[in-house]
């Protein structure tokens, strides 16, 4: 009976099956601690079964799962299921009993992205940190490092761990194509601001320095273009602080033309 109360169901209500999480490391706590986590509506997860309540035309298929192995591989996919329909509560709570669980530390980096979209970036740089001892040539730890950098404005450093990412892609490993499309972005956003900086500790001619202004501007410009048709939701939060430098772009080009 506690074995029941300490399961987690996946479930199709339409093709009627069903499978049952259930190990004794699932300990009811945790279903009190992941039902609070999610909506009461949520199809496709349930905490008793919901066979009884599928309509009875309906072939109903029951698989049990009680292997804590195959258990924490299946919280981790429901982790990041919700993830991708921003629950996160819900997905922080899976990620963190498959990693109980399993002690996957791709679970780690998993949870430190969530995080670091969240806004919590000392915890996903602690996670982020435990994992990357362990898988130093993974691009994704130090893309992630990356972007920790660029939320503290710290161009320089963003860009070194944009490169560094660089060097440990693989061409023709799928699990890279991610950061393959991504990648470019980044790195161009990044070298923007960091033109832009050394641009006050360079002693320029007046034209020379329109002329950077100018390059920059169009640098932006170009990037705003090629984010505006990118399907990378990821990459939109750029376009904000995009268009307010075109706009200080044009607008230090029009005092500069006003002092020639």
């Amino acid at each position: 009976m506690k074995a029941a109360m300490a399961s987690i169901f996946i479930y199709n209500r339409t093709r009627g099956k069903c499978l049952e999480l259930c190990t004794p490391q699932i300990e009811e706590a945790d279903i009190a601690r992941l039902k609070s986590a999610l909506p009461g509506n949520l199809e496709g997860i349930a905490f008793s079964s919901p066979l009884e309540q599928m309509e009875e035309t309906t072939p109903t298929e029951l698989k049990v799962v009680d292997r804590s192995p195959h258990v924490a591989e299946y919280l981790k996919n429901i982790g990041y299921k919700l993830e991708e329909l921003q629950q996160i509560q819900g997905a922080l709570g899976f990620y963190d009993l498959s990693f109980r669980l399993s002690k996957n530390s791709e679970v780690l980096m998993m949870k430190a992205r969530v995080l670091l979209q969240q806004g919590h970036a000392e915890q996903a740089h602690r996670l982020l940190s435990h994992y990357i001892k362990v898988h130093p040539e993974n691009p994704e730890p130090h893309f992630m490092f990356g972007k920790l950098a660029l939320s503290r404005a710290d161009y320089a450093e963003a860009y070194q761990c944009f490169v560094e990412t660089e060097l440990k892609l693989r061409s023709g490993n799928v699990e890279h194509k991610r950061l393959v499309d991504l990648l470019p972005v980044y790195k161009d956003f990044v070298s923007i601001y960091l033109d832009r900086d050394q641009l006050f500790t360079r002693d320029l001619p007046h034209e020379r320095c329109v002329a950077e202004i100018r390059n920059l501007r169009q640098r932006t410009q170009d990037l705003l273009k090629i984010i505006e048709s990118s399907p990378k939701g990821e990459l939109q939060g750029m376009t904000f602080f995009l268009e307010t430098q075109d706009k200080i772009f044009e607008k230090w080009l029009e005092e500069m033309r006003a002092e020639a």
